[in-house]
């Protein structure tokens, strides 16, 4: 509610019939920002330091240091705060790195992928990669074709969950994989009426970015997830 003074919010309160017993006044902080990692392939780099001359948060930076070494990353803040940055970045590095990845970015609520799908187009198109949705509303005939001809695809946990229990395969080739599971809190509740546990989701991501047909994998996958 940038913007909204205290009294505002107050009478919004009282027209909507709350009771209003107290206040307290949060002072604001200065944002932290820090140089756009060097480590990140170099087009990605340009894109971020295009877009953003100033530099990023310092988490958002932090963060991207952590993901172009190699490392999985759980990030929490607070909403608004720049988390979706991060990971889409992290698998637009990764892609230019490896175009033969796979990137499996899991959200819980198809709402949810609809509000980021545009950003990941945004994002990817500029560097020559695609993504699509496979969620419900897509019929099971089309999602194998989804997978295969593009680099990032958006799911939920309930489609993952199917893909998994029929043991579908993916490709032809040897493939390296990242999984992003975005607003974990709320994956978390919907694996409950899954009667799966978090890191079972986490095995079937993974799961479905490697090559099913050559066998376990012996390099690891990563995974990130962002909650806030």
């Amino acid at each position: 509610m940038a913007g909204l003074s205290g009294g505002a919010l107050y009478r919004i309160l009282e027209d909507a019939n709350f009771t209003v017993l107290g206040g307290t006044a949060v002072e604001g902080a200065e944002a932290r920002l820090a140089p756009v990692p060097p480590g990140l392939a170099p087009a990605v780099r340009d894109v971020l330091t295009q877009r953003w001359p100033n530099g990023l948060y310092a988490h958002q930076a932090e963060a991207l240091i952590e993901t172009s070494s190699g490392h999985d990353i759980c990030l929490a803040t607070s909403t608004a705060s720049g988390k979706s940055l991060v990971f889409m970045s992290a698998a637009a590095d990764a892609l230019q790195r490896d175009p033969k990845r796979k990137v499996l970015a899991i959200y819980p609520a198809r709402a949810l992928i609809q509000d980021q799908a545009a950003k990941w187009k945004e994002m990817l198109g500029t560097l020559g990669f695609s993504s699509s949705i496979i969620d419900g509303g897509v019929q099971v005939d089309q999602r194998i074709g989804r997978l295969k001809d593009n680099h990032v695809i958006l799911m939920t946990p309930d489609v993952l969950s199917r893909f998994h229990a029929q043991q579908t395969p993916l490709g032809t080739g040897p493939l390296q994989g990242m999984c992003i599971f975005d607003s974990t809190h709320g994956s978390l509740r919907l694996t409950e009426k899954l009667a799966v546990n978090f890191p079972e989701i986490v095995e079937m991501a993974l799961q479905i970015v490697k090559e099913q047909e050559h066998g376990p994998r012996t390099d690891p996958l990563s995974w990130m997830a962002s909650s806030g």
